[in-house]
């Protein structure tokens, strides 16, 4: 099987071209040894392009289908998206410089565009509507973009234990029915429109470099949470994680309402390969 790496900030994935079909990705066992860092190639998560069949969504140039490190079908993966981007412009399903529409059974149609001179790729997330986001206490709150996100804050974010954190919560939120969830742990900055984030992911069961929707959802919030909604205006929220620095843009329409969310960032194709024999 022919794939390639790709990683956004860290955050890390193997892609397959599987428009014809011919790989099956059913069993979550193949997917887990694949991503496993030590027998396998080592990743974040998997991502399938395959044809889109779908009537609904017969403009768009392909469809991204997401899988976990853990081998469990996830919903969306931001990060995963801007990557999908550049791979399709190394197909040639798309070209640098031009919107390309994907389309998701999760979380619908996407548009994603590469910059050749920047490098960067802009990739248009679901808008957030009422009751998509709430808060759960006083320092926890919830929100959807494109997937189940916990935002906390911390003061220390350098020595706040992660890992610790994020099993507990995974161990006691039922993700038997639902897709599992990314938290989010973020330090202010002097303004809602620096922060600085880590984040843990149940489908890797750990902490990764970083998270695509998770920094879109942390950044929603923190605009929501620190500055007081008067009329539908731009924002612009600068989210370092650990290798680097994701955008997040959108218009706020409401106290906790977003349209034209917009995750930008790099991509980067590492290498191309065939897998082998499994153990």
């Amino acid at each position: 099987m022919e794939f390639s790496k790709y990683h956004a900030l860290g955050n890390n994935f193997i892609f397959v071209d599987n428009r014809n079909g011919e790989n099956d990705f059913s069993k979550e066992a193949f997917i887990a040894r694949l991503c496993d860092p030590r027998t396998g190639i080592g990743a974040d998560g998997l991502v399938e392009i395959r044809s889109c069949e779908n009537a609904e969504h017969s403009s768009c140039a392909f469809e991204f289908v997401y899988h976990c490190s853990d081998g469990r079908l996830g919903s969306f993966c931001g990060n995963g998206g801007r990557c999908a981007v550049k791979f399709a412009v190394q197909l040639g399903l798309a070209s640098a410089n031009e919107d390309v529409t994907f389309c998701t059974a999760y979380d619908g149609e996407h548009v994603g565009h590469l910059s050749s001179g920047s490098g960067l790729v802009r990739l248009q997330l679901r808008n957030i509507e009422q009751g998509m986001a709430c808060k759960l206490d006083e320092n926890t709150y919830q929100i959807d973009t494109g997937g189940c996100n916990f935002v906390t804050y911390v003061d220390d974010l350098e020595s706040f234990d992660v890992q610790k954190d994020g099993d507990d919560t995974r161990l006691t939120h039922d993700v038997s029915d639902d897709e599992g969830f990314n938290k989010m742990y973020v330090q202010n900055g002097e303004t809602p429109w620096n922060i600085s984030v880590r984040s843990y992911e149940c489908g890797v069961n750990g902490e990764t470099l970083a998270c695509g929707t998770g920094a879109a959802g942390a950044a929603l919030v923190t605009v929501s949470q620190r500055s007081v909604f008067t009329e539908p205006t731009a924002v612009k929220v600068n989210v370092k994680v650990r290798l680097g620095t994701l955008t997040v843009t959108a218009r706020r329409m409401g106290e906790w309402e977003f349209s034209d969310v917009y995750l930008i960032g790099p991509a980067c194709h590492v290498f191309d390969g065939v897998v082998g024999e499994l153990y």
